[in-house]
């Protein structure tokens, strides 16, 4: 993991100089470049307490485990264990951000939907990350959101290729202030 997130970064690296280039050509700004290769630590996101990410200023951006690859579409028995998992892990991750990263109040996230022999599998964390305090963010008013095709019935983005097992939902989720 630790070495995918340095290739990551390398092909950031690789990106800006690329937009830099034709951004002069375009009368664009280009991005400034800074190195984070040396910056990357691998934790675990269930339980680290890493203080300098504990601001404001943070944005937390993360596609997590999604579950094993699926070779065919699954029977829904074989999901339900597998979402439960997810469920669990998703849950810490969040429990996690809210002990340790108070100041933290923006993530973006991607939950699995898993297409099974019986419909869809949608990941049910939304009401323990609410008592976390973290709620999805709105991505279009309401009345937009049920005419597009791509907004989940629960506030989410749904992206996915046509011959995809495992769909993205995509969330943006806020950190409320609980309520005493």
């Amino acid at each position: 993991m630790l070495i995918q997130a340095r290739l990551n970064l390398q092909l950031r690296t690789w990106l800006i100089k690329t937009y830099n280039v034709a951004s002069e050509k375009l009368g664009h700004k280009p991005i400034a470049h800074t190195d984070l290769t040396d910056r990357v630590q691998l934790l675990d996101a269930t339980t680290s307490n890493w203080e300098r990410a504990n601001n404001a200023q943070t944005f937390i951006a993360a596609e997590p485990y999604l579950g094993p690859p699926q070779r065919g579409v699954p029977l829904m028995h074989h999901v339900q264990p597998i979402a439960k998992e997810l469920e669990d892990l998703y849950i810490r991750f969040f429990t996690n951000l809210a002990t340790h990263y108070d100041q933290i109040d923006r993530v973006g996230f991607i939950l699995p939907v898993i297409k099974t022999n019986e419909g869809f599998v949608y990941m049910n964390v939304l009401p323990a990350l609410a008592k976390l305090g973290f709620k999805p963010k709105e991505f279009l008013p309401t009345e937009m959101a049920k005419r597009e095709a791509a907004a989940t019935h629960r506030g989410g983005l749904l992206y996915s290729r046509p011959d995809q097992l495992v769909l993205r939902e995509i969330f943006v989720f806020e950190k409320k202030p609980l309520r005493a």
